[in-house]
């Protein structure tokens, strides 16, 4: 089981929530989790959340993982989603177990360095989210068109709350766009770390 203090960091961390009847994500905070469903802060503005509850699927994406959802429902304030399979906080547990992989908070303030690929001049600073000896994620704002999946980073720097930073090259995997809690367009980039320097 879940120690008391890694739910509290759980719900912490970035949390995405989907729908099937939206073509938007939504970055959300995890209140509580129940053996059936979990209990989310409801991030869908009101002029979308009776379409959003429509849906007939949901995906919460919490670290590695994606719930899948069978239903949704609101109270204002909070949503709870009613999963279909086993116990998330089981699910957290075992994938804590298999995964090399440091979940970082917003006050943990990692970050990686690099010249934009683009125009070679400019020096981009964004927040690292998570790390493993094999990749990355980082947080950007806005429409960015930077980070297309195959993109290479040289030189990039990764430093703040580690044991020692890191230096690598890395290559864009994935690139997820969602709605953050304060309502600005927000992208989460997965990198594959190619080459540690």
């Amino acid at each position: 089981m879940l120690k008391p203090e890694e739910l509290r960091d759980i719900r912490k961390e970035l949390v995405i929530l989907k729908s099937g009847a939206l073509n938007t994500s939504f970055e959300t905070r995890i209140l509580e989790m129940q053996s059936n469903s979990i209990i989310l802060k409801n991030p869908v503005p009101l002029e979308n959340i009776s379409e959003f509850i429509k849906g007939e699927s949901y995906t919460l994406q919490v670290r590695d993982l994606s719930f899948e959802g069978r239903a949704v429902e609101g109270s204002g304030m909070n949503l709870r989603l009613w999963l279909k399979g086993t116990e998330p906080v089981d699910q957290l547990e075992n994938s804590k177990r298999k995964s090399d992989r440091v979940y970082f908070q917003e006050d943990d303030e990692v970050y990686c360095k690099f010249i934009n690929p683009i125009d070679q001049k400019t020096n981009l600073k964004k927040r690292v989210v998570d790390i493993s000896k094999s990749g990355f994620s980082l947080i950007t704002v806005g429409n960015s068109k930077l980070f297309t999946k195959g993109l290479k980073l040289e030189d990039v720097h990764i430093s703040g709350d580690l044991a020692e930073d890191i230096h690598c090259d890395a290559e864009v995997k994935y690139f997820r766009n969602y709605i953050s809690l304060s309502g600005e367009s927000c992208n989460q980039v997965g990198l594959e770390i190619y080459n540690s320097k």
